[in-house]
């Protein structure tokens, strides 16, 4: 997702095959990437950004949820591993 146009792309393939959850990993999503940069209209953003203590690059998932589907998010549990 480092790409300068990702989200636009991803965005664009979510449509085109009309997905309704998108799991990416190797996000390399820090504190410093508001929620507002990667949000996209039409679906819930869960994210688990790369650990900082972690000395190696890389790291991070997300999940787009179309906003009309319920679902439980358990982030809270996967920052505890």
């Amino acid at each position: 997702m480092a790409k300068p146009n990702a989200i636009q792309l991803l965005m664009a393939d979510l449509n085109t095959y009309n997905v309704d959850v998108a799991v990416i990993a190797e996000t390399w999503f820090n504190c410093k990437v508001p929620d507002d940069t990667v949000s996209m209209e039409y679906y819930e953003l869960i994210r688990l950004d790369q650990n900082p203590s972690q000395k190696r690059k890389g790291g991070g998932i997300c999940v787009y949820v179309e906003s009309n589907i319920k679902y439980l998010s358990t982030v809270t549990l996967l920052s505890l591993i």
